[in-house]
């Protein structure tokens, strides 16, 4: 995927490109694009392990979801052996989503039971975070096989020295 200079632009799994204004906005996350691709070895770990697939959208909004925040970071990570993996880093869009984040989840026959019920899921850590405002950390978001599932997350801004707040 494309990756411009000029205006730090980024693409999502949809392909689509956000930009900022800003190129230093996320000095330590600059390239998201070679982050997701150096996280592919992991990934294919938990995919073999897991071969059944679900879907995670992140909603990212302030004001109890009214306002949508574009630009926002979403990590998506998953424990493993003590350590913390991030799985997939995206920028939101104008809208505040990421959407179609696909990862690995466990059988459906899983949950057809009682006793195995409670590990139909799997968790993964989610992590959103925007300069303008207090990010979220360690939010779960618990994927099933063949469910789409919706995190929303409400962010509240950073105010100026002396500023409202």
């Amino acid at each position: 995927m494309a990756d411009s200079t000029e205006n730090n632009t980024q693409s999502n799994n949809n392909g689509t490109n956000y930009g900022s204004s800003n190129p230093n906005m996320y000095s330590k996350h600059n390239n998201i694009e070679a982050d997701n691709t150096r996280n592919n070895a992991v990934r294919n770990r938990i995919i073999e392990r897991y071969p059944n697939l679900g879907n995670l959208k992140v909603q990212v909004s302030t004001g109890k979801g009214n306002f949508p925040i574009e630009g926002a970071l979403v990590e998506v990570a998953r424990n493993h052996n003590g350590n913390r993996y991030v799985l997939y880093r995206y920028i939101t869009n104008n809208s505040g989503i990421v959407s179609d984040i696909i990862l690995p989840a466990n059988p459906t026959a899983e949950s057809q039971s009682s006793s195995t019920a409670g590990g139909s899921g799997v968790d993964y850590i989610v992590s959103v975070s925007h300069p303008s405002f207090i990010g979220q950390e360690n939010l779960i978001a618990t994927i099933y096989n063949k469910v789409g599932s919706i995190l929303s997350v409400d962010l509240i801004p950073l105010f100026p020295a002396g500023g409202v707040g």
